[in-house]
């Protein structure tokens, strides 16, 4: 997928840089729309993406990049010294509420 976008980047076809940028994005939907759908009582959607389940089961593990950002930090912060795994996902889900209750409220 990297390999595709940075492709379309070096000679300059903008398609193949979209078409790595979705193929990125579409694992993280994925594991977004499986746990939102059941919440939002739509499972029947869920048949939109069983063609894909079919293919390989395993592309959902593709999602968990975008817990990169936060291992890192934690990383860094361990080797520091600090033990910041539980405080951490505290303040990123408080960040995220405070932000999402900034948009939310005019």
């Amino acid at each position: 997928m990297l390999c595709l976008m940075t492709t379309g980047f070096l000679i300059n076809r903008w398609r193949l840089t979209v078409l790595g940028a979705l193929s990125l994005s579409l694992p993280v939907f994925v594991n977004f729309s499986f746990s939102i759908f059941f919440l939002a009582g739509i499972r029947i959607l869920r048949i939109l993406l069983l063609p894909e389940l079919d293919v390989s089961p395993a592309i959902l593990k593709l999602g968990g990049i975008v817990y990169l950002p936060y291992i890192a930090l934690v990383a860094l912060l361990y080797l520091l010294g600090i033990d910041a795994w539980i405080p951490l996902s505290f303040f990123v889900m408080g960040a995220g509420l405070f932000i999402f209750f900034l948009g939310a409220t005019e």
